[in-house]
This record gives structure tokens, sequence and C-alpha cells, in this order.
């Protein structure tokens, strides 16, 4: 059984719908890991500042190409073909 069958047998809706069945026991396990994800975002974003003050350009542009993405795969902008 592959994860797509798994999804539709379960009737699981790929994406953010977990959130909405927070109520349900089986889903405040991915409270954790949308905290741990949304931690690297607000960190990378954090040091920005810091890095254009200190003239590390390159740096700078890194880790808001690294919130950009980061943001844009959490949002569900980015999603795997395969699924």
């Amino acid at each position: 059984m592959n994860v797509h069958d798994y999804l539709q047998v379960a009737n699981i809706t790929p994406g953010w719908w977990w959130a909405s069945q927070l109520g349900k026991g089986d889903f405040l396990n991915f409270i954790g890991i949308a905290l741990l994800a949304g931690v690297t975002i607000i960190c990378y974003a954090a040091i920005i500042p810091t890095l254009l003050r200190k003239k590390d350009i390159v740096y700078a542009v890194l880790a808001l190409l690294e919130v950009i993405v980061l943001s844009a795969a959490a949002s569900g902008l980015i999603a795997s073909g395969g699924h």
C-alpha cells in the first residue's frame, strides 16, 4: 500500500487539512512538527537584519531565500509531483 492508497482508505486529505482535525487525538502530534518547522523559518528571518548590518550580503540573501522556500513549502505552493 502506497501513501496515496493509505490517504484514500483513511479518508485523509493532504495539506493543511489536519489543522481542522486537532480535536481528534491522532492529529495532535502534528502540532509539534508544525512548530519545529515554523521555528526554522522564524530563526532564519531573525538573522537577516544582523547579517545585513554586518554587510554579509551573500549570507543575508541565502537566509532570505531559505525563508522564501520554506514558507512556500509550508503553505503548500511546493508540492511533490508523485503524490
